[in-house]
């Protein structure tokens, strides 16, 4: 340990920048800052254009920072925060962040609302979320406007928010966002991919709310989109010119 520090190690100088702090086995340097502000740190999102860029947080109360900040201080807005059920050394099949929306702003998940047109589609469709311990990336392949309860579909709910599938069931849960998904942003998925998932709060009607669903780019793939295959979904588009169903 003393070797260590003598040669100027970053872990070193981390350690003793914040002597009260634990931090966990292998976590990326560039995130100690911030999780010594709050060890319920888990990751950080980041859409470029949108300009949104947050921390992630997880508690085993998935209530907790629906009306807290960053700092634990009360707000309407809360923050970001990971489902309390995934995991993030290694990622879950379905990687769940839930963040609020307004009527009124573009405040936290306000700016998602850009992904209801083709165009919010073909100027963001990269997603970065990297946790504490890697970096991602990840390609947008749906988005969709569904109900929380089953009150709002004829006692129908569409569980978006499992973290963990079966492979045959993923192809059915695949199935499920395709005969909802606004619009087709060419972007394949394969069983074997994991995705993430970015929920809030919509006002189109009553406990509506907007899914922005991605999957992760593969080990060697390009991060290029070729947003030129985007496709308007019939079932949903207000535009007869532009009606193609998705497929």
């Amino acid at each position: 340990e003393i070797l260590r520090c003598l040669v100027g190690s970053e872990m070193c100088i981390r350690d003793r920048k914040y002597p009260n702090v634990k931090f966990p086995e292998g976590m990326q340097l560039k995130y100690a800052e911030a999780y010594a502000q709050n060890t319920d740190l888990v990751g950080w999102l980041k859409i470029d254009k949108l300009k949104m860029d947050f921390p992630i947080l997880q508690t085993d109360n998935d209530s907790y920072y629906l009306k807290r900040s960053f700092t634990h201080r009360y707000t309407d807005l809360g923050n970001p925060f990971l489902a309390h059920a995934n995991s993030i050394e290694p990622l879950d099949r379905n990687s769940i962040i839930y963040g609020h929306s307004t009527r009124s702003s573009d405040k936290i998940f306000s700016k998602l609302f850009d992904y209801r047109t083709t165009r919010g589609f073909i100027n963001n469709p990269i997603i970065e979320f990297n946790t504490i311990y890697h970096d991602y990336k990840w390609k947008v392949y749906a988005v969709f406007i569904t109900n929380a309860t089953t009150a709002e579909d004829n006692g129908y709910f569409f569980n978006y928010v499992w973290t963990n599938i079966s492979e045959a069931s993923f192809e059915q849960y695949i199935a499920e966002l395709d005969s909802r998904k606004l619009y087709t942003t060419g972007v394949d998925i394969k069983p074997t991919d994991k995705i993430l998932t970015l929920s809030t709060c919509l006002y189109e009607f009553d406990n509506a709310r907007l899914v922005v669903v991605a999957r992760m780019v593969r080990d060697g793939e390009s991060e290029e989109v070729d947003t030129s295959l985007v496709k308007t979904c019939l079932l949903y588009t207000s535009d007869a010119a532009d009606d193609t169903p998705c497929v």
